[in-house]
């Protein structure tokens, strides 16, 4: 049963983090044009969390202090919305969001691990790196933007939300560097902070100056 809840669960945060790469109308999200992927992403998260908790009930369990912050975050997420002037935008964050809080309850109830998923998010965030990169030099774009763009629409280009996805990819790949000392992972990780670089996004600049911050100690303390 571990085995169908892992390989479900993984599989849908898997195909959405390939359906988010390569179709514009997911990564890049914040408009009502592409609210129907969106809803079609969001709608897999409740089902999921409903099928995980009912299969395996007797060992399903949220710890208190996470789900405290995650309700509190989403409390605030959706009080931001409310009052805000641009909620035929908003609407959109809030639905991808709430789904990709509602994704991580269903596999940390579950207690779902696996190592491989890690190797999956690096290698995709090390492919969409060195991809940025070639098209980056090659057709002399002033900034990073990956996979983030549409190669038909010179105006959907969207470096921002590429540094987005890299924030949240290079801490995993560094520390799969530092496992078991993978150390061909070491050319990938220089390929994501690169790339993230040349994204000219201020804020993942300085998001990955408190990253760096905070992880340094944590990584020397394992």
């Amino acid at each position: 049963m571990n085995l169908f809840l892992r390989a479900a669960g993984f599989g849908v945060v898997g195909a959405i983090m390939i359906v988010s790469l390569l179709f514009v109308s997911a990564n890049k999200f914040d408009s009502a044009e592409r609210i129907y992927l969106v809803l079609t992403i969001g709608a897999f998260a409740l089902p999921l969390f409903v099928a995980f908790h009912f299969i395996d009930r007797k060992h399903f369990r949220l710890p208190l202090a996470e789900t405290l912050l995650l309700c509190g975050f989403l409390f605030l997420l959706v009080l931001s919305f409310v009052f805000s002037e641009t909620r035929n935008v908003g609407l959109t964050e809030i639905i991808v969001l709430g789904a990709s809080m509602i994704l991580y309850c269903a596999l940390r109830g579950a207690r779902i691990q696996s190592k491989n998923f890690l190797h999956f998010i690096a290698i995709i965030a090390i492919i969409s790196s060195l991809f940025g990169l070639y098209y980056f030099v090659t057709q002399f774009e002033p900034r990073i933007a990956g996979p983030f763009f549409d190669p038909f629409k010179r105006s959907a280009f969207f470096p921002n939300a590429f540094a987005l996805f890299l924030l949240m990819a290079w801490p995993i790949v560094g520390l799969l560097c530092m496992y078991r000392k993978n150390f061909w992972y070491v050319p990938g990780l220089v390929a994501v902070i690169a790339a993230l670089t040349l994204t000219y996004s201020r804020g993942a600049w300085i998001t990955f100056v408190v990253q760096l911050l905070f992880l340094i100690p944590v990584l020397l303390a394992i």
